[in-house]
């Protein structure tokens, strides 16, 4: 029997050339964000500045983004034949993840721009069908949906009106998960924080299987309607639901468990100034609490008017009594439930099961 049964001892050549060629090439980032608050973009107020010290590119120039992963740059092919490369020297800081997500997807765009000191600046960007240059894609007025937020982000002002832009932006209907999907990863920081977390976790709704196909329909057109509106604040003023009750029942004849899923909405923006979690209301979860608060129970029937079962406990350890209390919530209302428990026993023990299924006594409550 040989001594030797595996060879640990050879190493690979890095110096071969086969191991040269087999390296990933590192990333090469090769541009600085600017600030900009300007809502609408020209030469003074582009949207990325290209390294064109020759001047070789004309007014109008049709390539791709490469992928950031590898170099930050743009590709076109000039009249003479041979492909170049260009690098992008500058960006407006709102526009990043929208050039990232152009170059990983190698989508086919027409630049439009003019020479200036800094370079190359580029202030309009379209989307080209494959392999043509001027001919615009059918997916170009997405495009401008996203460009046209991106400058309206960070002003209240409305955008410069331009000719040349159809369709316009906010003629645009977020509809498939695929087009909302794109939206949240280009102009998602755009979106204050709320509604941006409302609408992640209105997508993993829509994408789940765990859900019934109702709830996923449900959650994608909500996610269709809020993200065409173009949201300044993360802050929901108080409404007044006596009032929006008479208009529902002066404006919808009958329908009334959609009007009282619209009071139950109104109801919750009240108490949170922040958007319900659309979606996520018949995924219920139950809690069992240990506390010496008995008043805990109150606040859980009394606030989110939820069933709780209660009995006496006592610690293995200490030999104190304890109160025991079980109740089912929504997925929605946990944390705030949670958080309203602690605020009365910082000391609360609280245990969290996921998927139960409760059959009668529960109020599902889709807004």
């Amino acid at each position: 029997m040989p001594s030797l049964m595996f060879d640990f001892s050879a190493k690979q050549d890095t110096d071969s050339p086969q191991s040269k060629n087999s390296a990933v090439a590192p990333k090469v980032c090769t541009y600085t964000e600017f600030e900009s608050d300007a809502s609408f973009a020209d030469a003074a107020h582009p949207i990325l500045v290209l390294d064109d010290k020759d001047a070789a590119l004309q007014h109008h120039v049709s390539g791709v983004f490469m992928s950031p992963d590898k170099r930050t740059a743009f590709r076109y092919q000039p009249a003479s034949g041979e492909s170049c490369t260009v690098d992008i020297l500058r960006m407006d800081s709102r526009f990043t993840a929208l050039l990232s997500w152009l170059g990983d997807n190698q989508i086919g765009v027409r630049l439009s721009g003019a020479h200036t000191e800094q370079g190359f600046a580029v202030y309009k960007i379209r989307e080209v069908d494959s392999g043509g240059e001027t001919k615009l894609s059918a997916e170009d007025g997405f495009l401008q949906f996203m460009i046209t937020r991106l400058l309206q982000s960070r002003s209240l002002d409305e955008a410069q009106e331009d000719d040349d832009t159809d369709p316009e932006g906010d003629d645009m209907k977020l509809t498939s998960l695929q087009s909302i999907t794109d939206f949240l990863s280009c102009t998602g920081r755009t979106l204050p924080s709320n509604i941006r977390l409302w609408a992640r976790r209105n997508l993993a709704v829509a994408r789940s299987k765990e859900v019934s196909p109702e709830e996923r329909r449900h959650a994608q057109r909500a996610l269709s309607i809020m993200l065409n509106v173009q949201w300044k604040s993360d802050y929901f003023e108080a409404i007044d639901p006596v009032q929006a009750r008479k208009i529902l029942d002066e404006e919808l004849y009958g329908m009334d468990k959609v009007k009282q899923r619209i009071i139950e909405t109104i109801i919750q923006i009240n108490r949170t100034h922040t958007l319900p979690a659309y979606g996520y209301q018949n995924i219920e979860l139950e809690l069992m609490i240990f506390t010496h608060h008995p008043e805990i129970k109150d606040i859980i029937m009394s606030k989110y008017v939820r069933g709780v079962t209660c009995w006496k406990g006592m610690g293995a350890y200490t030999g104190k009594e304890t109160e025991v209390m079980v109740t089912v919530v929504a997925k929605s209302e946990v944390e705030e439930v949670k958080k309203d428990i602690l605020s009365i026993d910082p000391q609360a023990f609280i245990i969290e099961k996921a998927g139960t299924n409760v059959t009668g006594g529960y109020q599902k409550r889709l807004v």
